[in-house]
């Protein structure tokens, strides 16, 4: 079985920056009057340095056919989420635990948003229709999902053990503040 947690002074990819910091400014610096330890700033650069790799990759990534797919699901993302609902209330409801409902309904609203993507690349669809289309459907899926308009959901949630355990400890109705 492996350690829960890295050592304090274990060497991570931030350590070589933290040195090199401490190396250029001493063990502490001062900045606008305070003083700040001098591997904070070397954290502080590596931060940034990872942030702006980041956004230059998210930049490139964007501007080619898969990016465009993945903006054209900007269109629709309420109904995404809707389609996310349907789906982990529907597995709530039949007993299925609440982590792996909430991770279908996200699988459930990234599948919809691939196929609004794939409408507009592949077919040639303006961003807009595909996701008007995709919406249009989507209403009629979550109709089918949910068996319903409305669906009750009187399922176990992640909360449930907390008000188990309240109702155990204080009773059914506790007074607050002079309110029941």
């Amino acid at each position: 079985m492996g350690a829960s947690n890295v050592p304090i002074n274990a060497r991570t990819l931030f350590t070589p920056f933290e040195e090199a910091a401490r190396a250029s400014f001493g063990p502490e610096t001062s900045i606008l009057g305070r003083s700040v330890p001098s591997g904070d700033l070397g954290l502080l650069a590596a931060s940034a340095l990872i942030a702006g790799i980041a956004t230059i990759l998210m930049v490139l990534f964007l501007k080619t056919e898969l990016g465009a797919a993945m903006r054209a699901t900007g269109d629709n993302a309420r109904m995404l989420r809707a389609l996310g609902t349907a789906i982990t209330a529907r597995l709530l409801r039949d007993g299925a635990d609440p982590v792996t409902a909430t991770l279908a309904g996200m699988a459930g609203g990234a599948l919809a948003g691939a196929i609004t993507g794939t409408i507009h690349v592949r077919f040639k669809v303006n961003a807009l229709l595909s996701g008007i289309l995709v919406m249009t459907a989507l209403y009629s899926v979550n109709l089918r999902i949910m068996g319903a308009s409305n669906v009750p959901i009187n399922a176990r949630t992640l909360f449930t053990p907390f008000e188990e355990a309240a109702r155990a400890s204080f009773g059914p109705e506790t007074s607050i503040l002079g309110r029941s």
